[in-house]
């Protein structure tokens, strides 16, 4: 025993401290809390690579045309990673006694204020979802949005982008403030005021053959007078309707509105107009 002791290195105190630190780390990541939370992490990780793979796969099946589709599964993906990677991390912090229930406090309160900052945000997905469900809006198709009728450019879960077939412009909408979206058919109607002396017998006569002849225009498939639509202070309001594109509307309600007005110069017809009537009083 004397000789072993006496032939055995002695350890220096340097080397002490190194084993006694080599110790604690060892302590540290065989504890209870470091297995737990390497189980959360590794747990988590998994999640999230089968979530990218159920997309991936999942948006395959997707026509690559339908981008509000891909934009929103995408985005329904991404909320569900962000949500795991959240639990995730509290359930560490909770594993290794970090008391997180004032952090969570505190996170409600950033995230409310957030909240009232981001609302407009906020609105505008909502919004684009329920376009999305509703499958309102196409890229490539006419519709009229908030009185604007445009072929739609693009379309997020942001904004709607079209391009006004009256102007020309291009309008930016964002989706919160989208209240009512049509999709245009291609029938349209012309809306005349006449006197109320004038006979509709005689209207229909002069109406039909301008309808004729608004039919004749390249792009007009079919034009038709439709009659009396309701009456008005000051005349009666008469209908013309036709069919085109909607692509080409407002061309051909141009082209229309020249060949009624030669019908209306032609025959006499009355347009009223407001009048004032004077009294003069002499003193």
């Amino acid at each position: 025993m004397m000789l072993l002791a006496i032939g055995r290195k002695p350890v220096t105190e340097k080397e002490e401290r190194v084993e006694k630190s080599l110790e604690k780390v060892l302590s540290v990541l065989l504890s209870k809390g470091m297995i737990i939370s390497a189980t959360y992490i590794v747990a988590a990780f998994i999640l999230v690579v089968v979530l990218n793979h159920l997309s991936k796969k999942y948006r395959e099946k997707i026509d690559p045309a339908d981008i509000r589709l891909n934009a929103f599964v995408r985005s329904v993906f991404n909320t569900i990673k962000g949500i795991v990677v959240v639990i995730c991390l509290f359930a560490v912090l909770q594993a290794n006694d970090i008391n997180i229930t004032s952090m969570i406090t505190g996170v409600g309160v950033v995230s409310a204020i957030a909240g009232l900052a981001l609302q407009d945000f906020f609105k505008d997905i909502i919004m684009g979802i329920h376009i999305v469900n509703d499958h309102s809006v196409v890229v490539g198709e006419v519709v009229e949005i908030n009185g604007v009728e445009g072929i739609v450019l693009s379309f997020s879960l942001m904004t709607t982008v079209l391009q006004d077939l009256n102007t020309g412009n291009t309008v930016v909408m964002c989706n919160r403030n989208i209240t009512q979206v049509a999709k245009v058919n291609g029938i349209y109607d012309i809306d005349l005021q006449l006197a109320y002396s004038e006979d509709p017998d005689r209207v229909k006569e002069v109406f039909s053959e301008a309808a004729k002849e608004i039919a004749k225009n390249k792009g007009i498939t079919r034009a038709e007078y439709l009659g009396i639509q309701r009456y008005e202070a000051s005349g009666v309001i008469y209908r013309i309707r036709y069919y085109c594109s909607p692509k080409i509307h407002w061309p051909m309600l141009r082209a229309s509105m020249a060949i009624i007005q030669r019908y209306i110069i032609a025959s006499g017809l009355e347009i009223p107009y407001p009048q004032m009537d004077v009294h003069h009083r002499n003193m």
